[in-house]
């Protein structure tokens, strides 16, 4: 195999500060980086956008409304836009880097390290991910906060099979780091607000959206700590550089 060129899709909206680091963890490494900025109410309102397109170069930034025809949120159609920018070949991957997901250089070199050594038949791979918890200090493991991310970056031929996800390679030594449930509570308030109105919670039997809050607060996604087989613990690591440099203004600390 060749030198793997490494897309990153991007969805992205009211990114805020954290699409900087973001952007930035993953731009020396990357052939292209597309941010598709958009939701069911049209393209971000803060400076997502202007923080994206300051980067320039690598960064194709995309804008745009992704609804159904129920006007709620269509995450898969935003996705397809960013996914369809990037060109078809067997040496070309794709990575899902959300805009509130950012890499350390070792972790990124590590992956690309796997990709290049990957036989042809191997179109999708899985990693650990490491989510802080309310603020960049602590991590919460268990549950719904897996550590492998499973298909989040795909080989991109020009038709993948579908496999099996027990079956898909696993590079146990790569990581990156989630920062979204470390936002304030009002963001993950309106992210819970944008997934009930999409239905993804039917099946808890929920019908208006104070019910699901409620749950959410005290036993669901929200209130994740105090589900059974969850744990909350300090973070003891490094936090990568582009997210030290946009923490002041992200969460008024230093890290």
């Amino acid at each position: 195999m060749g030198k793997v060129r490494l897309y990153i899709e991007m969805i992205a909206y009211n990114a805020g500060p954290l699409i900087t680091a973001a952007i930035e963890s993953t731009y020396p490494y990357a052939e292209q980086i597309i941010v598709v900025d958009g939701s069911a109410y049209g393209p971000s309102t803060d400076e997502t956008a202007f923080r994206a397109k300051s980067f320039g170069g690598k960064v194709l930034y995309i804008s745009g409304t992704f609804a159904d025809q129920d006007g709620v949120w269509d995450e898969k159609s935003q996705r397809k836009v960013a996914l369809a920018a990037q060109p078809l070949s067997v040496e070309n991957w794709s990575l899902a880097q959300d805009a509130d997901e950012v890499w350390k250089p070792d972790d990124l070199e590590r992956l690309i390290g796997h990709l290049e050594s990957a036989p042809l038949d191997d179109c999708y791979c899985a990693f650990r991910t490491t989510h802080f918890w309310k603020d960049p200090f602590h991590v919460i493991t268990g549950e719904f906060w897996k550590k492998c991310r499973p298909q989040m970056v795909s080989r991109l031929g020009p038709a993948n099979p579908a496999i099996d996800l027990d079956l898909r390679p696993y590079f146990e030594d790569v990581n990156f780091y989630h920062y979204g449930p470390a936002m304030p509570m009002e963001r993950l308030i309106w992210r819970a607000r944008e997934y009930f109105r999409r239905g993804d919670y039917k099946a808890l039997g929920f019908k208006t959206w104070e019910e699901f809050l409620d749950y959410h607060q005290g036993y669901g996604w929200l209130g994740m700590e105090n589900s059974p087989g969850t744990q909350i613990t300090p973070f003891t690591g490094t936090h990568p550089g582009p997210v030290r440099k946009i923490s002041q203004e992200v969460w008024g600390v230093d890290l």
